[in-house]
């Protein structure tokens, strides 16, 4: 049937890749905190009183076709080596779908 899963496995498997994990997620966060302070900026910009009016200012702004993909290729990245890092995990520790 099934083997026993060794705990101490599992700990060594964390921090083995403890570091890789954390400099994805330190990445994906970095880019986050980053569209927030945007938004506030453009925000700032608008002349508009209401709260409501400015934030549809800052979402409508113009952004360039490259801005675009260069986020979508960050996101994507790091949403790959997340369910890489994830999928590892799970299969390390014998819990594998079926």
């Amino acid at each position: 049937m099934n083997k026993p899963i060794d705990p101490n496995a599992a700990v060594d498997f964390l921090l083995a890749n403890a570091g890789k994990y954390a400099d994805a997620k330190a990445a994906r966060i970095h880019i986050e905190e980053f569209r927030k302070s945007k938004k506030a900026l453009l925000m700032g910009e608008c002349a508009e009183k209401a709260v409501n009016a400015r934030e549809q200012y800052a979402y409508s702004h113009p952004v360039s076709f490259g801005q675009n993909l260069q986020i979508t290729g960050i996101f994507t990245v790091a949403s790959i080596a997340r369910g890489y890092f994830v999928r590892r995990a799970f299969n390390r520790w014998g819990m594998r779908r079926g």
